[in-house]
């Protein structure tokens, strides 16, 4: 329902390479030479968002974090366990207790809910990742066209909208530096 945000660029300026540079290619070779670039667009946010029901939540984003790939991570913390998920390993989920060992519970579709277990193509011990989660929106749509589901699965156009939403938000609370309401 609200959102509080600190828009910032941490590195006004960074180097973009003169000569090609093997990103997927797994060679490691040393960039020859650079040049400088200023960057005018903020690459680290901080974002404190109230939900419907009061409930808080914290967001953090950074595209200048040394040694991260892909460190999507969500944490829920509640009165009696916590959840933590990280991006960059997405076959496990840790699982926090107050009253008991913690847990590491790896991805196995054998234990997994009739809802979930759709979505898991390989057996436990085979990692799902990034390019799995495109293949299940197409599969989400598909199923919803041919009438195979009752409910959509995948973003809609509202979605889409709403999200637009947030980000306008996130924007003018970061410029005023308050508070801002989200429609």
């Amino acid at each position: 329902t609200a959102v509080f945000a600190d828009l910032r660029i941490v590195h006004k300026e960074r180097f973009r390479p003169t000569g090609e540079v093997g990103t997927f290619s797994g060679t490691g070779d040393a960039v020859e030479g650079s040049l400088p670039v200023s960057i005018t667009t903020d690459d680290c946010a901080i974002l404190i968002l109230e939900l419907s029901d009061g409930t808080r939540a914290c967001v953090s984003v950074s595209q200048v974090a040394p040694g991260r790939k892909n460190c999507i991570r969500y944490e829920i913390s509640g009165s009696k366990c916590a959840f933590a998920w990280d991006g960059e390993e997405p076959n496990s989920l840790w699982i926090g207790h107050r009253d008991r060992p913690n847990e590491q519970l790896v991805r196995d579709p054998a234990r997994m809910g009739a809802a979930a277990r759709h979505y898991a193509d390989y057996p436990g011990g085979h990692a799902e990742g990034f390019p799995d989660t495109f293949k299940q929106l197409f599969r989400s749509f598909y199923e919803s066209v041919l009438g195979l589901v009752a409910a959509v699965a995948y973003p809609t156009f509202d979605d889409g909208r709403a999200h637009l939403e947030v980000c306008e938000a996130i924007l003018e609370s970061a410029r005023k530096k308050q508070w801002v309401s989200i429609s």
